[in-house]
């Protein structure tokens, strides 16, 4: 499943999601890493 969040709110949607619909599954994301150099992949 893709989920663009191009305006903000991809935590919060991330985690309804998790909560929710894969609330026994561990989802991963790929954001802008932490030191702002490339993207990083965050396990939820």
């Amino acid at each position: 499943m893709d989920l663009m969040m191009t305006l903000g709110g991809g935590a919060e949607a991330t985690t309804a999601l998790t909560e929710k619909l894969f609330k026994d599954k561990k989802i991963k994301t790929l954001q802008p890493a932490p030191d702002g150099q490339g993207m990083a992949v965050v396990e939820w």
